[in-house]
């Protein structure tokens, strides 16, 4: 028998909570592997799955200059994962509604302009009526194409 995590750390919540020693260090070995990326191609061939590979900065040095197309102007890009990060009860959940409104919409936000798209918003921990009243006060009109995501014990909730 294999002796558990919870056994090991039976005071501390654990994101492998459950899981057995052999299957974390399962879960370490797949994640420590290093694929081979072909080597005469800086682009990875998505079928390759992930890799890790050095590049010669002469190599990098020599892509083509692409313009970077961005969500908000100057400070988040297509493509990529941001973090919106501080201290408890600052604003946090207002400004990511503020944003994500703003890129539903295509108007600017703090000054700069948006890229108009389809914006998730994740109410991971807001009551429904917060964040109602707030995306109504922002003049949301239920038109821009947002969604949102209510945590399961708001689910109960009935919409229209």
């Amino acid at each position: 028998m294999s002796t558990s995590l919870d056994d090991i750390f039976p005071r501390q919540p654990n994101l492998y909570s459950g899981m057995t020693l052999d299957e974390l260090e399962s879960v370490v070995e797949d994640a420590t592997r290093i694929s081979t990326c072909n080597p005469t191609s800086i682009h990875q061939d998505a079928s390759q799955g992930h890799c890790f590979r050095l590049v010669r900065l002469s190599d990098l040095l020599s892509l083509p200059e692409v313009p970077i197309d961005w969500v908000l102007d100057g400070m988040l890009a297509v493509g990529t994962i941001s973090a919106v990060v501080a201290k408890p009860k600052v604003g946090k959940s207002t400004f990511a509604r503020g944003l994500c409104l703003a890129v539903a919409k295509g108007s600017e936000f703090l000054g700069r302009r948006t890229r108009q798209g389809p914006c998730i918003y994740l109410a991971l921990e807001e009551r429904v009526e917060e964040v109602t009243s707030d995306f109504r006060a922002m003049g949301a009109d239920g038109t821009e194409p947002e969604w949102t995501s209510l945590p399961t014990r708001l689910n109960r909730v009935e919409l229209p």
